[in-house]
């Protein structure tokens, strides 16, 4: 088996200040094996705690004594942790005080699981891009990235990894690869027997001081031309969106090299799983010469339209199929 020099790790800080109801749902609501649930009695603990566990996620009373202590943890949150406020009065357009996230009321209990919830997936957050390149994991091993967003990506290996494990990761983008340690979250089995695993990537970003210098470097093909990105792979970049109020598709792709091909918006029966070519063009494209077009469906009705998929080949028997993405109220 390949060397993934992987590693458990910590599991996830939640900080809970003062709540102690709140802490003990909590403790039922998130599985000890993904988190870990800090309790602080105190503004000083709170303090202690943020500065030495760096928590992904702080729940605290907005009155009280903890009443002004989410601007204080806002100075020393390196991890740029969100920040739960909990009311004492159900108030349900409330505008959460300064420094916090968001606010619910402190005794729906259901509805402070589910904020806790939404505010920890910070890949729901993130723009997510389909994408395909190598990587290198560990000393020996290796894989496919598939999926890539701000604080996760996916890969499809051989290697097999369990949850909690960390692992190094390389990207052979640029001069020199890039490399970097990412957390195991999820793991499922392919259908050809190897593994497809979610890994998360560490937060590195810090508030900068006035004046402060700092500098990183960042690796992407160029492209342009498109009006946005919604897959990129090493050999082009698509922008696929679907609005559904004005039944219009924007189809553009930039490709890294010269790329000949066919690209096809279809829609597919439920009942005959049969394949409904609405528009189709020959594209000849390069990275000086963008296609760009926009779709007028006016008369596909909504049901179909929001099954929309768009097809690319450069040889019609090998196809890549994108879904959209869809804005507008009908969906």
């Amino acid at each position: 088996m390949a060397d993934t020099s992987a590693k458990k790790r910590a599991p996830a800080a939640i900080l809970i200040v003062e709540a102690e109801d709140v802490f003990s749902e909590c403790l039922m609501h998130f599985p000890a094996g993904r988190y870990a649930l800090l309790f602080a009695v105190g503004a000083a603990e709170a303090m202690s705690l943020v500065e030495s566990r760096s928590p992904k996620l702080i729940i605290l009373p907005t009155e009280g004594p903890t009443a002004a202590l989410a601007e204080v943890l806002g100075e020393i949150n390196r991890a740029n942790a969100p920040i739960l406020g909990l009311l004492e009065k159900d108030t349900p357009d409330a505008t959460p005080p300064e420094g916090i996230t968001r606010v619910v009321y402190r005794e729906d209990v259901d509805k402070i699981t589910a904020v806790a919830s939404e505010l920890l997936k910070e890949r729901r957050k993130q723009p997510r891009v389909v994408v395909e390149f190598p990587i290198k994991l560990g000393e020996s091993g290796s894989g496919i990235a598939r999926d890539l967003s701000a604080s996760a990506i996916q890969i499809q290996t051989a290697v097999k990894l369990e949850p909690g494990d960390e692992v190094r990761v390389e990207i052979g983008w640029g001069d020199e690869p890039k490399q970097f340690s990412a957390t195991v979250y999820r793991v499922d089995r392919t259908l050809i027997g190897d593994f497809t695993c979610v890994l998360h990537v560490e937060d590195e970003r810090r508030p900068i001081a006035p004046g402060e210098p700092h500098d990183w470097t960042e690796w992407m093909f160029p492209y342009h031309g498109t009006g946005g990105l919604t897959f990129a792979d090493t050999t082009l970049a698509v922008n696929f969106k679907l609005d559904t109020d004005t039944h219009q598709a924007i189809v553009a792709l930039c490709p890294t090299g010269s790329w000949h091909g066919v690209a096809e918006l279809f829609t597919v029966s439920e009942a005959s799983a049969e394949s409904n070519v609405l528009r189709a063009w020959q594209i000849d494209a390069s990275p000086t010469n963008p296609f760009y077009q926009i779709a007028e469906l006016e008369e596909v009705h909504l049901e179909e339209l929001i099954q929309l998929r768009l097809r690319l080949s450069t040889d019609r028997s090998h196809w890549l199929t994108l879904a959209p993405e869809i804005s507008g109220s009908r969906q």
